[in-house]
């Protein structure tokens, strides 16, 4: 399962529709007017100053309304944005990102109104930089952004998290450390942004050599949203695994020694290793070194005992 984002945007229905110029057949919105009252409309194009309608999809007589005077516009989705929601739930985030950008480009001329595509387009387009883990493209992309329209709550912390992500690229652990923590205890964050947070924390400790740490910061990224940030859950998995490989106690542990916390340490290590195969984003086998944890969960430590 993939992240996910409440949309302003009503995606209901797939209808072909290009804003740049008069389309032969209207795209379906739900308008609401600074004054006057919330109606549907079926829009034929938009310019800089207004954007144009019928009232009904086979009026012959159009109309227009300034965009001064629109609170709020939420447009039924075109086939392009269904096209790339598909992919980006497919976790095809190169593919998905082409697609966000021809909406980007398609309702462009809407930029500025709450609810409109282009704005959804051109976050979205974001998020699949950053879980495809473009992190120089995230930054080229959100040093340009236009934030116009970007304007849920959840979207808007988002954009605050891209900073944590941007100290990551720039390997700044200790501001990554910082920062990361003051997410982790922000009660506002949905469960796959504080997912990100735990990540992002578990990465600076581990730079620092914060080996204890890092492993509880990648196990909360785990489990802080069910696992249901499958590129964080995969990497925060395969992170911890590899502390717990050089953990000098795991591995004397695995050599039939130390009955202490290394065994238990060893325990911890062939749990999580038990989950690839099983979720999300886990479904790869682990790679070698990694998969002899396996050995070591009680069950199979059971069956191979004379």
């Amino acid at each position: 399962m993939s992240l996910r984002f409440p949309s302003a945007v009503v995606c209901l229905v797939a209808l072909p529709f290009g804003l740049a110029h008069a389309a032969e057949a209207p795209t379906a919105a739900f308008l609401t007017p600074a004054n006057g009252n919330p109606r549907m409309i079926w829009i034929t194009s938009a310019d800089e100053q207004a954007i144009h309608y019928k009232e009904s999809p086979q009026a012959t007589a159009s109309a227009q309304i300034a965009k001064g005077e629109v609170k709020a516009l939420q447009v039924f989705a075109t086939q392009a944005m269904a096209d790339a929601r598909a992919l980006f739930e497919c976790r095809k985030y190169d593919a998905a990102r082409t697609k966000f950008q021809t909406v980007r480009e398609q309702f462009k001329d809407l930029a500025g109104i709450d609810g409109n595509p282009s704005a959804e387009a051109t976050f979205m387009e974001l998020e699949c930089l950053r879980k495809s883990g473009d992190l120089e493209g995230l930054a080229a992309a959100f040093t340009s952004l236009d934030r116009r329209g970007i304007n849920r709550e959840s979207q808007r912390r988002q954009l605050d998290l891209y900073g944590l992500w941007d100290a990551v690229r720039l390997k700044d652990w200790p501001r990554v450390e910082s920062t990361a923590r003051e997410h982790c205890n922000n009660p506002t964050l949905l469960g796959c942004q504080r997912a990100q947070a735990a990540y992002c924390l578990g990465l600076a400790l581990d730079a620092q050599g914060k080996t204890g740490a890092a492993i509880d910061a990648y196990q909360a990224a785990l489990t802080t949203d069910g696992g249901t940030s499958v590129e964080i859950a995969r990497d925060a998995a395969l992170k911890a695994l590899r502390l717990y490989r050089k953990d000098p106690e795991v591995i004397a542990a695995m050599k039939g020694g130390n009955e202490g916390a290394g065994r238990l340490r060893l325990l911890e290590a062939a749990g999580l290793a038990s989950l690839f195969g099983t979720l999300p984003g886990l479904e790869e086998a682990l790679p070698g070194d990694l998969a002899e944890f396996l050995k070591f969960r009680p069950e199979t430590a059971a069956k191979e005992k004379p």
